[in-house]
């Protein structure tokens, strides 16, 4: 039997204009077969629409327009479901605008558009299958939105602009996820994205916003993750992959901005991860890696008060399970401080480069044919590498002062060593030290307050020092 209840739908419309401000409820139930359903409620006191439409064909549309309050409900349960809520121009300052759509299974897509309303919630929930969702709010006071889908073959995309609080929540749970949350203009933003498996991909973009916080878990498989955040105050964007994580790559995405927070974090396989602060005030960006072949990158341009920290630590791995992995930092600006870590690790490589004023930089290796720079140009210096294991080279460089800074540390333990400093500029000071055999040190110093202390304890070492 084929039941489509336009006739009704058509009547709900009607009451807009005949009885201006009317509570009206619609109630719409069909079961099974090719079913389709449209309601239209506008210019009501409040606009209620249920629609319950079980198995085959399905199809559903409620638009609520100006009415004091409007929730719109649409449960579809199983086959080839569409559904789609259109709500605009609704309530006072304490008013509802809610829009549920529950399809569970099949092959869903789903839609939501809240615009110009006062406080503005949407939640759809699929439940497998084909799913795709879009939620879109714009305009509105405050909104809310929550995407579940359970597995299969995800996509979801919210957009919310132009409001004041906004809340945004994705979790998929499986399959070949996309979910893409952008938030634009809107204040105390929040975007949540969880994939948990399978080909996730990640997009959260939140512009111009104050109190913005973004948290992206993928859980395993394919990964791609990215973050940016433009002209934000009080920003945090983390992105977590774990559960195995796979074939990470993560990018954060942080400009014009003041007390900002990037973290990334992986366990395992080939994470490929990079921050990038430009023009922010007060940014911490620290970044974690497992496994073997990372390169972690982060990049603080023209900023103030800067941290930044790459660790990537192998001491519940074999030795060496950490090999080939690359770090990198780079920080130009005023107030910097740098870190390094790399543990259990074999042919990595570690570099730290900070211009400006105020620097502080800190590499440790605990490492096999690895190799550790600092380079630190400007006002300010400060620069402590230790190494342990065997054949690490460490080079520490700095350039400027300005009649003040400098300072550089080198420590060594194990065989076959090799550590240089090498400083012009202002009141220089160099130690280094090395503990085992067949090391090799050089110090070289130019252009006023020198002073060089080499210490080395074993046999077969080597130590030049220069200054002019």
């Amino acid at each position: 039997m084929k039941r489509t209840l336009t006739t009704l739908a058509l009547g709900i419309s009607m009451a807009y204009g005949a009885s201006a401000m009317a509570a009206n409820t619609a109630d719409v139930e069909q079961g099974g077969r090719d079913n389709a359903a449209n309601v239209s409620q506008n210019y009501n006191g409040n606009g209620v629409a249920n629609v319950k439409q079980s198995a085959a064909r399905n199809s559903a549309e409620v638009v609520q327009n100006y009415n004091s309050n409007a929730v719109a409900s649409i449960t579809q349960r199983d086959d080839d479901n569409t559904a789609s809520v259109n709500q605009r121009n609704n309530g006072g300052f304490f008013s509802r605008v809610d829009a549920t759509v529950l399809q569970t299974g099949e092959r869903n897509v789903a839609g939501v558009n809240q615009t110009s309303n006062a406080w503005a919630s949407a939640d759809v929930n699929q439940s497998g299958d084909l799913n795709t969702a879009s939620v879109t709010q714009s305009s509105n006071a405050a909104v809310d939105a929550d995407v579940r889908q359970s597995g299969d073959r995800n996509s979801a995309s919210v957009g919310q602009s132009y409001n004041a609080a906004v809340d945004a929540d994705v979790n998929q749970s499986g399959d070949r996820n996309v979910a893409i949350v952008d938030q634009t203009r809107s204040s105390w933003s929040d975007a949540t994205v969880n994939q948990s498996g399978d080909r996730n991909t990640a997009t959260v973009a939140q512009t111009g916003v104050f109190g913005s916080d973004a948290t992206v878990s993928q859980g395993g498989d394919r990964n791609v993750a990215e973050v940016r955040q433009s002209a934000s105050f009080d920003a945090s964007a983390t992105i977590t992959e774990g559960r195995f994580a796979d074939s990470n790559s993560s990018t954060i995405y942080q400009t014009r901005g003041n007390g900002v927070t990037a973290t990334i974090s992986h366990q395992g396989d080939s994470n490929n991860s990079r921050i990038t602060q430009t023009d922010v005030t007060g940014g911490t960006a620290s970044i974690s890696q497992a496994g073997g072949s990372n390169i972690g990158q982060i990049e603080q341009v023209n900023g103030r008060s800067l941290t930044a920290s790459i660790n990537a630590d192998q001491r519940g791995g074999w030795f060496g399970s950490g090999y080939s992995n690359k770090a990198y930092i780079n920080q130009t600006g005023v107030d910097q401080t740098a870190a390094i870590e790399q543990n259990a690790s074999l042919n990595s490589y570690a570099w730290a480069q900070q211009s400006g004023r105020g620097h502080e930089a800190t590499i440790e290796q605990n490492a096999v044919n690895s190799d550790a720079r600092t380079t630190q140009t400007g006002r300010n210096h400060d620069a402590l590498v230790e190494q342990s294991g065997y054949g690490q080279v460490a080079r520490v460089t700095q350039s400027g002062g300005d009649f003040g800074g400098n300072d550089a540390i080198i420590l060594q333990g194990g065989l076959n060593n090799e550590a240089g400093v090498t400083q012009s500029g202002s009141r220089q000071y160099a130690m280094v030290e090395q503990f085992g055999a067949g090391h090799s040190a050089s110090v070289t110093q130019a252009n006023y307050g020198h002073r060089a202390n080499v210490n080395q304890f074993g046999s077969g070492n080597s130590a030049t020092v220069v200054q002019n």
